[in-house]
């Protein structure tokens, strides 16, 4: 899976949008309206000397929100997982996208993300968008 079918997953989840915050080489996924709005994913390339630390080729990578319980396991279990550079590593996960996860896990990771954001909203809004997600 690479960046771009990411995006596809991002994009069609309900009321997400995209949004360049730290610039145009880091696009990040929101949902939400306004001030209100919070970031679920972002993309961009695994720098060279971190990919290399952890022995994976330099590559994409999406960054995704986990439950604080579950951000280690997934570091334990993949390799392909790391703590973020410049996220909160209690609940924010590095994927890289080098081709040796299974597809499903990331689309079942980004959708964990999403959801995590969206109960986080304004309960009317969160319900609302959560129900329509369910209804998919």
């Amino acid at each position: 899976m690479d960046a771009d079918h990411v995006a596809g997953i991002c994009s069609s989840l309900p009321g997400a949008w995209r949004d360049h915050p730290f610039g145009a080489g880091f696009p990040v996924f929101k949902v939400g309206e306004g001030k209100k709005a919070k970031m679920f994913s972002g993309l961009g390339e695994t720098p060279p000397e971190l990919a290399e630390k952890h022995g994976h080729p330099p590559g994409e990578f999406v960054v995704l929100k986990a439950d604080p319980d579950l951000v280690d396991e997934l570091r334990l279990v993949h390799s392909a997982v790391l703590a973020p550079r410049y996220f909160n590593k209690a609940h924010w996960n590095h994927v890289c996208l080098t081709g040796t996860l299974d597809p499903e896990d990331i689309a079942d990771w980004v959708e964990h993300s999403y959801r995590l954001v969206v109960t986080s909203l304004p309960k009317k809004v969160g319900s609302q968008l959560l129900a329509q997600l369910d209804a998919k």
